[in-house]
C-alpha cells in the first residue's frame, strides 16, 4: 500500500515537472521574435561582387531577417561603396517598418573588408533593435490584404557624412621640345615643376606651375641672293589647370589641361650674306596660351612618369626682318600656332 501511494506521488511530480516544461517551451516559443522581412538594393564598383554577396553576408550574422515575399512590407537596406585613391568609403542605409530611417559608414582599403563591415554593423542594428522590443502575443489571423508596392531603394541622406578629401603634391623635371618659337624650329627645353591634386565625390582639380629653359637653337632663312643663321633661346614660365581626371583611380591617369605662359624669347643673328640691314630684335616678351593633355603613370612609389602635350596660340605674333639692298626685304614670323611636348618624371607626396 505505502509502495503503491509512493509511486502515485512521483507519477504527479512527474506529470507536474511535463506541465511546466511545456508551460516553459511555450513561453520561450512566445518570446522569440518573427523574422523581419527585407529588401536589399547596392550601388557597387565592378570590384565588389553584388547586392547577393552582402546579403549573405548579412544572412549569416543573424537569424532574424528572412527575403520578403512578393509585395509584403519589409525593412530595406541600401548598401553604397564609393571608389578614392585613398582606398573605399561604405554607406549602409536602413529604412524601417516604422519608417525611422539610419545611416551608417565606413572606410575600408578592399570591398571584402568594407562589405563585412556593413553587415557586421547592420547585423547589430537589427539584433538590438529586436532586443529593445518587448515580445507581443501572437495576433488573430487577419484577412489577407491586397498586395503593396515594395519599397523603392533608399534615397541620398541630406544628412550624409562628407567623404574625405585625398591631395597629392608632386614635384619633377621634363625635358621637351616647342615648335612655337620661331618657324622650322623645333626647340628643346629643360625644366622643373611642381603640382598639386585633390579628389573627392565631385571633381578632381589639378593645378600645376613649371619653370623652362628654351636651350639655344638655330634657324636658317633664305631671302633672295641673301642668306642669314639666327640662334634662339629664352625662358618660360607656365601653369596648367584642369578640372577632372580619367579614371577616377588606379596607377596611371589622363588630365584635359588648360596653359598659360609667360616668359622672354631672345634671338641673335650669328651670320648673314648679303644684308644691308638688319632689325631682328635681341629680346622679346613671350605670352601665349593654349590646351592640351597631361598623363601619369606611376613607376615605383613614388616615383611616376609624366607627359604633357599642348597647342599653344601665340598672343602677338612677332616678325624677323632682313632688308636686301634697297628694295627688296625678307621677313618670317613667329607661327600662329605651335606644339609643346614634354616628358618628365616626378615624386609625387601623398
Amino acid at each position: 500500500m505505502y509502495r503503491a501511494l509512493a509511486g502515485s506521488g512521483k507519477m504527479k511530480t512527474l506529470g507536474a515537472s511535463v506541465v511546466l516544461s511545456l508551460a516553459l517551451w511555450s513561453e520561450t516559443l512566445l518570446a522569440q521574435p518573427a523574422q523581419l522581412p527585407m529588401y536589399m538594393s547596392a550601388r557597387l564598383p565592378p570590384a565588389c561582387q553584388g547586392v547577393t554577396d552582402f546579403a549573405q553576408r548579412l544572412l549569416s550574422r543573424t537569424n532574424r531577417l528572412r527575403w520578403a515575399n512578393p509585395g509584403e512590407p519589409g525593412v530595406v537596406f541600401d548598401v553604397a561603396v564609393q571608389q578614392f585613391p585613398t582606398g573605399l568609403l561604405g554607406q549602409l542605409q536602413i529604412r524601417e517598418l516604422s519608417g525611422r530611417f539610419t545611416q551608417r559608414t565606413v572606410e575600408g582599403g578592399n570591398c571584402d573588408g568594407v562589405l563585412d563591415a556593413l553587415a557586421f554593423v547592420a547585423a547589430v542594428l537589427v539584433d538590438s533593435e529586436q532586443d529593445s522590443t518587448p515580445p507581443q502575443a501572437p495576433q488573430a489571423p487577419q484577412a489577407p490584404q491586397a498586395p503593396q508596392a515594395i519599397p523603392s531603394p533608399l534615397p541620398a541622406s541630406p544628412q550624409s557624412t562628407s567623404s574625405p578629401t585625398h591631395y597629392d603634391l608632386a614635384f619633377g623635371v621634363t625635358a621637351g621640345l616647342t615648335s612655337a618659337t620661331a618657324k622650322a624650329l623645333a626647340q628643346p627645353n629643360l625644366g622643373l615643376r611642381l603640382s598639386l591634386a585633390w579628389t573627392n565625390p565631385y571633381f578632381a582639380p589639378w593645378v600645376m606651375v613649371g619653370f623652362e629653359q628654351r636651350l639655344d637653337s638655330k634657324t636658317h632663312s633664305n631671302f633672295a641672293a641673301a642668306s642669314v643663321d639666327t640662334t634662339f633661346g629664352g625662358w618660360t614660365a607656365h601653369m596648367a589647370l584642369s578640372p577632372i581626371r580619367w579614371p577616377a583611380k588606379g596607377h596611371y591617369v589622363l588630365r584635359p589641361v588648360a596653359v598659360f605662359e609667360v616668359g622672354q624669347l631672345s634671338s641673335n643673328t650669328t651670320r648673314a650674306e648679303n644684308v644691308t640691314t638688319q632689325r631682328p630684335s635681341t629680346s622679346r616678351l613671350w605670352v601665349a596660351s593654349g590646351l592640351g593633355a597631361s598623363a601619369e603613370a606611376s613607376i615605383s612609389s613614388p616615383l611616376a612618369a609624366v607627359a604633357d602635350l599642348t597647342v599653344l596660340v601665340p598672343w602677338k605674333n612677332y616678325d624677323y626682318y632682313y632688308h636686301v639692298g634697297t628694295a627688296e626685304s625678307g621677313v618670317f614670323t613667329v607661327p600662329s600656332i605651335g606644339v609643346s611636348a614634354r616628358l618628365g618624371v616626378i615624386l609625387k607626396f601623398e
